[in-house]
């Protein structure tokens, strides 16, 4: 008999988020999850960089990264299953020097992707993501073709576009 080959485990960080920012002396929440197909996860083990912050035998799979000073850095969470097989997954942090100036926030889109088509009549629902390290959002301004159609001052930031006609469109 032919034992089925073994199925590696799935890993994902799913916090922090990949390219996300954090002020120096700030706490780096990290958490991840981990599963097995064909077995079960015998731990998920972090690294900072090249150096191993610890492994975690059951859920949750969470760590806390205290007293980084300003840089980049890779995170990198390494699961392991029962036959002894891996799978991991890595991303970018990037810790901010805390100068006490005001740093801007940080807004990205959400809906549409850069590049979507629709189709001549179809409504938009325009979304976006926003966070401020020192502060608050106090709110979200939706530029269309250089003309502002207004703020939004509540998550998740929304605009609706209607009744789209023929054409490119810059959003901001």
């Amino acid at each position: 008999d032919v034992e089925p080959e073994n199925i590696p485990p799935t890993v994902t960080i799913t916090a922090p988020a990949d390219g996300a920012n954090f002020l120096e002396g700030d706490d780096v929440n990290v958490t991840v999850t981990a599963s097995d197909s064909d077995g079960n996860v015998t731990g998920v083990e972090l690294f900072l960089d090249d150096a191993s912050q610890g492994a975690v035998t059951s859920e949750p799979y969470s760590w806390i990264l205290s007293d980084l000073v300003a840089g980049s850095y890779m995170l990198k969470a390494v699961a392991t299953d029962d036959e002894d097989a891996t799978s991991e997954q890595v991303i970018t942090i990037t810790i901010i020097e805390d100068t006490g100036e005001n740093i801007p926030p940080t807004v990205n889109f959400t809906n549409p992707n850069d590049g979507d088509t629709y189709t001549e009549g179809d409504d938009l629902s325009v979304t976006a993501s926003a966070s401020d390290l020192d502060g608050n959002v106090t709110g979200v301004e939706f530029i269309f073709d250089g003309n502002s159609q207004g703020t939004d001052d509540t998550a998740p930031y929304e605009w609706a576009l209607q009744n789209l006609a023929i054409g490119t469109y810059d959003l901001q």
